[in-house]
């Protein structure tokens, strides 16, 4: 999948969000990855707009999934 630096800075933003949001509560982290990868549109639309990104595109969620899964 080709991927450009937009879709790129999105997927840290939501990674960044991810930890956060983790770190605040009893998931664990190795956890991240699939429960990112399982969350509906509606729920990913969520994300993304709490880490300020107003397009949550599917390469962006792609790309989120494989930071967490490179994190955790």
């Amino acid at each position: 999948m080709e991927t450009n630096r937009y879709q790129r800075r999105k997927a840290k933003a939501m990674a960044a969000t991810f930890m956060l949001a983790a770190c605040a509560s009893d998931t664990p982290l190795a956890n991240l990855p699939l429960l990112a990868s399982r969350m509906t549109d509606n729920q990913w639309r969520c994300v993304a707009f709490q880490a300020g990104q107003a397009v949550p595109d599917h390469a962006a969620k792609v790309l989120t999934v494989a930071l967490l899964a490179k994190l955790s």
